[in-house]
């Protein structure tokens, strides 16, 4: 993992790159999938683990200044909203980017 130093040099906050991080070795099979077994179809809320709320969304996205690596955070957070490990909508995450002139 880099350091804060590296991180903020790519323009990138602690808190997106371990997202980035999670999300990937959940694809690579290195971590379950999120959300785990709990409940089934869409009642989505259920899933154990880290939930993340709007202001978390916000604190990533902070110091970051290149399209690519918002457009790597929206991503992130899209996702955690389609496992259920979101306490946010994915229209509330697009309301967000649009309101704040991110790119998603």
């Amino acid at each position: 993992m880099p350091t804060e130093e590296e991180l903020a040099g790519a323009g990138m906050s602690p808190e997106a790159a371990e997202a980035l991080r999670t999300e990937y070795l959940r694809q690579t099979g290195q971590l379950p999938p999120a959300g785990g077994g709990e409940g089934g179809g869409s009642g989505g809320r259920r899933s154990s683990g880290k939930r993340y709320t709007l202001q978390d969304v916000s604190r990533a996205v902070e110091g970051t200044s290149h399209s690519n690596q918002q457009k790597q955070i929206f991503e992130t957070y899209r996702q955690a909203v389609a496992e259920g490990k979101a306490d946010f909508s994915l229209k509330e995450l697009n309301e967000l980017f649009r309101r704040n002139h991110w790119h998603s």
